[in-house]
């Protein structure tokens, strides 16, 4: 994931045929693969969400990124930020 569009992809490598569904569903195959149960992922995720509830500030804070690219990246990692909120529940 990138502050410029063109380099908006959430990972280089494809992994639990996300693409074909939801970044949940996916995340879900990919750690069973792993030796993850769907309560461990649950774990990491609100993991993730909490270390995460201030990148928004923090990406506005960059001084050198310019504004388009820090509405771009912020819209980004909220639109993940929702994906993994919607799979918590």
């Amino acid at each position: 994931m990138r502050a410029y569009s063109r380099h908006n992809l959430l990972v280089p490598m494809p992994f639990g045929h996300y693409g074909e569904g939801q970044l949940g569903e996916a995340l879900l195959r990919f750690t069973r693969n792993l030796g993850f149960r769907k309560k461990d992922l649950a774990h990491l995720i609100e993991e993730v969400l909490v270390l995460t509830e201030d990148y928004g500030d923090r990406i506005e804070a960059l001084t050198t990124l310019p504004g388009s690219n820090k509405k771009n990246l912020i819209a980004i990692v909220d639109g993940v930020k929702k994906a993994l909120k919607n799979f918590k529940s």
